[in-house]
C-alpha cells in the first residue's frame, strides 16, 4: 500500500517501435520509447523496467528510452513496466 495515496501509480506505453513493426533494416539496432502517464515519481523512486523476450536487458532506469543492439531477425516481445525501490 502507497503511503501518500494521493501519488497514483504511473502506467507505460510503448511509443516506439509500433506493434508488428518490422525493424531489420537498422541493422539489428533498435531503440525503444516509452510514454509515462502520469509521470514517474522521484519521491517513490519510479523507474522503467524493459524485458525482450521475457527477459530484464538491464536496470530499471528513470530514462525513457532504451537501444538494443545486435538484436537477432526475428520476432520479439518486448515488455515494460514501471517499478519502484
Amino acid at each position: 500500500m502507497l503511503k501518500n495515496p494521493s501519488i497514483k501509480s504511473a502506467s507505460p506505453h510503448l511509443t516506439s517501435p509500433e506493434q508488428n513493426q518490422n525493424i531489420w533494416a537498422g541493422g539489428g539496432i533498435l531503440t525503444a520509447t516509452v510514454h509515462v502517464q502520469p509521470e514517474l515519481n522521484s519521491q517513490r523512486a519510479d523507474n522503467v523496467q524493459f524485458r525482450l523476450d521475457g527477459k530484464k536487458v538491464d536496470e530499471a532506469q528513470t530514462g525513457l528510452s532504451y537501444t538494443f543492439d545486435n538484436l537477432d531477425r526475428d520476432s520479439h516481445i518486448l515488455a515494460l513496466s514501471v517499478v519502484d525501490k
